[in-house]
């Protein structure tokens, strides 16, 4: 009798399971085909992410942060805050466990946005009915430039979001609430400004039952259901949230102490939740006066993001679409132009509620035309159905052409395989990546580093090594822990390091803090070459491998006479100028401040002159002009200062590298200075020119760097 009901629950049991997924398996064509669109999508987000990544044109702050955040929760070491409150972390670091690269990573963004595409099917279907419309504005939403412009540039968490809360409204649309506490439960997961559009998400619900007379009970019943559970499940989430942050503030007596890396920072962790309400009040408090600025973009930026779904989103509940206004208003009041452009996470925030929206205006503006015609058929009886009447099918392929155009034409305009769109976020590059001779350099040099070196770098290069718990970011944000200042972060960094890699091509900035505050008493080189240098703590070797002959090319000046002038620009361009009077003077100031790594430099700069009498042309200066940096902390709360640098000329310790008279005859001359420098430490270059005739013109024609050894 035993072995009996146990036989009898186990053939139970497996016929469940197999009943379970032979329900979740494609039962039509057009399931099946979609299935097919999702693989070729997630396929292709994989493939250009690696590209880019192979490439160079990943950071470390957001893939390298990530990367090594979860690395490091992987093997144990660190709790999920970073560097957002990330709990979801716990399910994605056994991943990178079994597979420690970042195309796992970018493999995770990919089946996220692609399973947000299968939510935007069953959507237009529940809506319509209609597999094949499903099947069509699906496709269009997939690949059209929303969800490939949020995966585009690194992994982010926010890639997360159209998947869950598209999930949440679609658990709303089903009326299952099961559905609707899990999907929330993920969506909060993710990060903590999850929590502010769940609120906003319960009180959309509420706000639609309370307003939605002519709706059936039933679905007014429903959503005051949901949208007061919503409510509980974002806010018992934050309080929980903040304990936690709380708790391990206190059991670590330090706020940096949450930091992923068991050397250095893999992000900003649970600070970033305490620092939250400081934040949005900061933010907040500017859009008012921030709102105008760059208005036409912000307003180009909305008729994109609506134009795409054929602003069909108005014509949807607007109780799925409010939630979106709360990013809105945060993202158009500010002004970084990375939150309302394309190309970068930040649409992710809009997306599942303007794209849920319209998916339900499909199905209404569908069966509002339908049901003209079955109005006119009935006044005016036919033999054909309605619903073969030419005015029937236009009124069922009218919202699927107003959506499917409405992405084509945007997509067009905004697509990130596009060399130059319409809106691209800005530090974004954009067209189909390409590898240069300088990455080959770049990935050899990186192929010297030991795998179990503490390694410090800078952002750009940041995610090629993050996979290592040992890799240090340096600078580490434009935000750093209040009560550090940039000298000490950077210098302790690299009193930890044994290898330094830095790169002056890709990030000057950043390379010359670490120059510019470190101590290399110690250091020598491994390797260098084409503006990189890879150094190695321990006593002074011939580099390993020397790249060598290294060529920068600053162009020359494109001002004509008539836009001379005699002053130098802001950021010392090269000037075109000619004399109107007998006067000694700056010329000009150039080229550009180049940044240069220290080591054995040629520097060759080219001039035109024309005089119109034999004379002394000018006199041309070469001056070594040291940098001198300027910083500005500003308080942001929770722990932090945003942190604000810009390197300046300090002309108190300039000095000449070569001074020379030209003198010529009347009429054009083509002349050439060539000057050997040993740099020491980074500094401006500056040519400086003295202009003592009248009626001269002088035009600048470029000056070539070459960098003739490696730094000693």
């Amino acid at each position: 009798m035993v072995e009996a009901f146990e036989g009898w629950t186990l053939r139970h049991t497996v016929a469940r399971i197999v009943r379970a997924i032979r329900s979740g398996l494609p039962r039509t064509r057009w399931e099946l085909g979609f299935d097919a669109l999702v693989l070729v999508f997630v396929t292709l987000m994989v493939g250009l992410s690696t590209v880019r990544y192979w490439t160079f044109q990943t950071r470390g702050w957001d893939l390298g942060v990530y990367l090594q955040a979860y690395s490091v929760i992987a093997r144990g070491g660190a709790l999920p805050l970073v560097p957002h409150f990330t709990p979801f972390a716990w399910l994605l670091a056994p991943l990178l466990l079994a597979f420690p690269a970042a195309t796992t990573l970018f493999a995770v963004q990919a089946a996220a946005l692609g399973g947000s595409g299968f939510v935007v099917y069953w959507l237009v279907r529940a809506s319509t009915g209609r597999e094949d419309a499903a099947f069509v504005m699906g496709a269009a939403y997939l690949f059209g430039v929303m969800p490939v412009s949020i995966g585009w540039f690194d992994y982010h968490t926010e890639a997360l979001l159209p998947l869950f809360f598209l999930a949440v409204l679609y658990a709303r649309q089903r009326s299952h609430r099961t559905g609707f506490i899990v999907a929330s439960l993920l969506a909060l997961s993710v990060e903590e400004f999850s929590v502010l559009l769940l609120l906003a998400v319960g009180a959309a619900f509420l706000l639609s039952s309370w307003l939605s007379r002519k709706s059936p009970e039933a679905d007014r019943v429903r959503d005051r259901a949901l949208g007061r559970l919503a409510v509980v499940l974002a806010t018992l989430w934050a309080l929980g949230a903040a304990a936690i942050v709380w708790a391990a503030s206190r059991f670590s007596g330090s706020s940096n102490v949450l930091f992923a890396g068991t050397s250095g920072p893999g992000g900003f962790g649970a600070p970033s939740l305490s620092a939250l309400p400081y934040v949005l009040a900061s933010e907040v408090g500017h859009i008012a006066p921030d709102l105008l600025m760059d208005g036409s973009s912000k307003l180009l930026y909305l008729v994109l993001v609506f134009g795409a779904f054929g602003f069909l989103s108005f014509a949807g509940d607007l109780a799925e679409l409010l939630p979106a206004a709360l990013w809105f208003a945060y993202a158009l009041g500010g002004v970084s132009p990375a939150r309302y452009t394309f190309g970068d996470q930040f649409v992710a925030y809009a997306l599942p509620f303007v794209a849920a929206s319209a998916c339900s205006g499909v199905g209404r503006v569908t069966r509002y035309f339908e049901r003209r015609v079955e109005t006119e058929a009935a006044a005016r009886p036919r033999r054909t159905s309605p619903f073969h009447h030419p005015r029937g099918r236009a009124a069922r392929a009218g919202p699927v052409a107003l959506w499917v155009v409405g992405m084509v034409a945007v997509s067009g305009l905004c697509y990130p395989l596009l060399e130059s769109p319409l809106q691209g976020a800005p530090a974004v590059s954009f067209g189909f990546p390409e590898p240069t001779p300088h990455q080959q350099v770049l990935r050899d040099i990186i192929g010297l580093i030991p795998r179990d070196a503490t390694v410090l770098t800078t952002n750009d290069l940041f995610s090629q090594i993050a996979t290592d718990p040992n890799a240090l970011l340096s600078p580490i944000s434009p935000a750093t822990i209040r009560g550090t200042t940039l000298r000490s972060y950077v210098a302790e960094e690299v009193s930890v390091a044994s290898y330094v890699l830095l790169d002056f091509t890709m990030d000057w900035t950043n390379s010359a803090l670490v120059q510019y505050y470190g101590n290399w008493t110690d250091f020598h080189v491994v390797a260098a070459g084409d503006g990189i240098r890879l150094l190695a703590r321990g006593p002074a070797t011939s580099p390993v491998r020397w790249f060598g002959g290294e060529t920068y090319l600053f162009p020359p000046s494109d001002f004509t006479p008539g836009q001379a002038r005699l002053d130098s620009t802001a950021d010392g361009s090269p000037l075109l100028y000619q004399g109107t009077q007998r006067t000694t003077g700056f010329l000009w100031t150039g080229p550009y401040f180049p940044l240069l790594a220290p080591g054995q430099y040629e520097l060759t700069a080219q001039f035109a002159v024309t005089l119109p009498e034999p004379t002394t042309a000018f006199e041309l200066k070469v001056l070594d002009d040291p940098f001198s940096l300027g910083m500005q902390l500003t308080p942001i709360g929770g722990g932090y200062s945003t942190v604000s640098y810009a390197f300046s000329s300090d002309a108190s310790n300039q000095s000449v590298l070569s001074d020379v008279f030209v003198n010529g005859s009347a009429g054009l001359h083509n002349l050439t200075e060539t000057v050997t420098v040993a740099w020491t430490s980074i500094g401006a270059l500056e040519f400086v020119g003295l202009n003592p005739s009248i009626g001269q013109t002088i035009a600048f024609y470029g000056v070539t760097v070459v960098d003739e050894s490696p730094w000693p």
